[in-house]
């Protein structure tokens, strides 16, 4: 479902009802904010794309509950201020463009990177923002 370039703040509960939907491209809605509960519903889900949505501000924990999930663009959310627990439970993930981890201290490099150790499946490059600052690039498979 394409929904590219739309205006809207938010979207749509009934999106929940779109139970076969696969792929859901959000891509440049800069005026989304969150996303509902209702999408970490929809257990067919394979891509979700949020590339340059500059205003979402949080990623919550539910999106966890897509185990099937293998592509979440994030690249350009800057609104985004930190990745929600429960990533390392999608297992299936081959593309993860975007990643936030918060820094503590100089020496901390984050809990939040933990939860990148189970997806073995990465591929592409990642890009990662610890404590504010966008650390080099690197191929993404993390095996």
């Amino acid at each position: 479902l394409n929904l590219s370039r739309n205006r809207f703040s938010e979207l749509p509960k009934s999106v929940k009802g779109l139970v076969h939907l696969q792929s859901l491209d959000l891509q440049e809605c800069y005026w989304l904010k969150q996303l509902p509960g209702e999408i970490f519903e929809l257990s067919n889900l394979l891509s979700l794309d949020l590339t340059e949505g500059g205003s979402l501000e949080n990623f919550p924990g539910e999106i966890s509950n897509l185990i099937n999930l293998r592509h979440i663009r994030l690249y350009g959310c800057q609104g985004l201020r930190q990745m929600p627990i429960g990533l390392r439970n999608l297992t299936n993930l081959q593309i993860l463009d975007y990643f936030i981890a918060e820094q503590s201290s100089p020496g901390d490099v984050g809990n939040e990177l933990a939860e990148l150790n189970t997806l073995n499946n990465l591929e592409g490059e990642l890009k990662i923002v610890l404590g504010g600052h966008q650390c080099e690039s690197r191929p993404a498979n993390l095996q």
